[in-house]
């Protein structure tokens, strides 16, 4: 009996973990604070963060400077640009992303050019971090992600 009720168990934690997959594409990277990263097809250098609730702006910064290092394989002088606040998500239908490119062209790179203050948003394009300074807010942001059951 322990045995049959164990297999359902696991059986069904297997499915609702595959339905949880499916709203996320095969390759998305889950970053150090658990926020969601996906590739652009097509996009060299583009990705976007997947908005969670009560995600600020350092949460994605954080995942953004995580995906470069650990999955793009960057170092940590590689700088972080922001392509677009947030806004539809363009991997995930019925979700909102931040974009971000290692790659900048056009506006962004325009962007780039002004002067940036001290202060750490997500709206400004083309505002851009280094990929360390974007980690080293990980852990904060885990930490709160964690609070509020992430």
């Amino acid at each position: 009996m322990k045995r049959h009720i164990g297999k359902r168990l696991a059986g069904a934690m297997i499915a609702a973990a595959a339905s949880l997959a499916g709203m996320a594409p095969a390759n998305a990277y889950w970053a150090y604070n658990t926020l969601v990263v996906n590739e652009i097809p097509g996009r060299q250098g583009a990705f976007e963060v997947i908005y969670k609730p009560r995600a600020v702006d350092t949460d994605f910064w954080c995942a953004a400077g995580d995906f470069t290092r650990r999955f793009v394989n960057q170092s940590g002088t590689t700088r972080v640009y922001l392509e677009r606040p947030l806004g539809p998500s363009l991997t995930q239908q019925r979700s909102r992303s931040v974009v971000f490119t290692i790659d900048p062209s056009g506006p962004v790179a325009k962007g780039a050019a002004d002067p940036q203050g001290m202060d750490m948003n997500a709206t400004r394009i083309g505002q851009n971090y280094s990929a360390a300074h974007g980690w080293a807010l990980c852990r904060d942001s885990r930490i709160k992600m964690r609070q509020i059951g992430f």
